[in-house]
């Protein structure tokens, strides 16, 4: 495939295989809009509509939909390694065409870079893609033993992968036998997410009647290592008469019914623990922010390694008081100047960190001045987009590809 030289604006054609808006698929947009605003031109193609294809677009994103095969869109690396490799198996001759539609649209459009998102579409962009290719990692590698070995086969094919911390990049260095992992952390929108502006009536989006409370909210996928039941038993530990209100924020985003918690069940669990007529669930909120700023305390429970921590970055940003475990990325993140650390799963201990923060109000409000102190100092989106460029310039030049 012949393509221009890149002495003028950059045309990188972003992969996403879901249409949702997770945390990586909210970098992806923040990715296109550094892209355009920097002059260059920005494809998203995605495996479904959704979310991600409105935010992508409304930042100047050009869309190109090209829908999965079912079975492989919904093969998930919680279920047994056997079902996934079947589930992949029976969509092999689908996938085949797709992979055909999917080398016939890279090839039409014309990047000077193809930048894949999400395991599967790396292991898709492996086979379709043209260098150059890179691969973003927005999670961890090692654990998962089908993903591993897949994207290990072809780790050769990209001319760069990259990493949202220096967490996942060493896991990823020892998973796919390469040790020039690219880290570009994560940006945060500091003139979008901040201390001043609208808030959310979050008792009115829960169902639940206005109330004089301390607010404090899980905000995250239903992803099964979010710490939702953690945060559930952690509200029921606190102590009783405490003005607290809880919220979960959030929707299923995954293809992959296995990977994710039912929102039934978690309040049959909230029913269990007799919190629930203190605990609100509010659906999936396209903007953020204002949920944030709605909440005096924001939680991160999450029982697995976090890959980067974007919730706990943006509600930094916002000014928030946050309560965080010190897994993965999120300790590159936040740390004890800036937030209030709890151990990953143990209810007892969120529930200690979340009742401190409650009863001193003056706390919150200094976690919430040094943790928009440390956004601004290591989230800009500034330096994002310029690490972003050097990235795919890099790329380019890996590739032999004339500039």
């Amino acid at each position: 495939m012949v393509r221009p030289g890149v002495t003028g604006s950059m045309r990188v054609l972003f992969l996403s295989t879901s249409g949702h808006l997770g945390g990586a698929e909210r970098v992806l947009v923040d990715m296109v809009r550094a892209t355009v605003d920097s002059g260059g031109t920005a494809g998203v193609l995605t495996v479904e509509d959704g979310p991600l294809t409105e935010a992508a677009s409304k930042v100047g994103g050009d869309i190109l939909p090209l829908p999965i095969p079912r079975g492989f869109g919904r093969a998930g690396e919680s279920q047994a390694s056997l079902a996934t490799m079947a589930a992949m198996a029976a969509s092999a001759a689908p996938l085949l065409s797709y992979s055909r539609r999917l080398t016939a649209t890279i090839q039409s459009w014309q990047p000077h870079v193809v930048h894949s998102n999400g395991i599967k579409m790396h292991v898709l962009s492996a086979r379709a893609a043209s260098p150059p290719l890179v691969w973003h990692l927005h999670d961890y590698v090692g654990p998962r033993r089908v993903s591993r070995r897949l994207l290990r086969h072809y780790a050769d094919r990209p001319a760069l992968i990259a990493a949202n911390s220096e967490d996942v990049a060493r896991d990823a260095a020892q998973a796919l036998g390469r040790n020039d992992i690219a880290v570009l952390p994560n940006a945060v929108d500091l003139a979008h997410f901040t201390p001043a502006g609208a808030r959310a009536d979050l008792d009115a989006l829960a169902g639940l009647p206005p109330a004089d409370v301390v607010r404090v909210g899980l905000v995250a996928t239903y992803a099964r290592w979010k710490g939702h039941d953690t945060f559930i038993r952690a509200l029921a530990q606190l102590t009783p008469g405490l003005p607290i209100r809880g919220y979960i924020v959030g929707s299923p985003v995954y293809r992959s019914t296995a990977a994710q918690v039912r929102v039934d069940a978690l309040r049959s669990l909230a029913l269990s623990m007799g919190v629930s007529a203190h605990l609100g669930f509010v659906p999936f909120q396209s903007n953020p922010a204002p949920v944030y700023r709605a909440l005096d305390i924001v939680v991160h429970a999450s029982t697995a390694p976090e890959p980067f921590g974007l919730v706990v970055a943006e509600a930094m940003a916002c000014g928030r008081a946050v309560v965080a475990t010190r897994l993965g990325g999120v300790a590159e993140v936040a740390d004890d100047d800036v937030a209030s650390i709890h151990t990953a799963g143990d209810a007892q201990d969120l529930a200690r960190a979340i009742e401190r923060c409650a009863r001193d109000e003056r706390m919150r409000a200094a976690l919430g001045i040094a943790a928009r102190a440390r956004a601004e100092q290591r989230f800009s989106p500034v330096g994002f987009a310029e690490g972003l460029d050097r990235l795919h310039r890099e790329a380019i030049r890996r590739s032999g590809v004339a500039a």
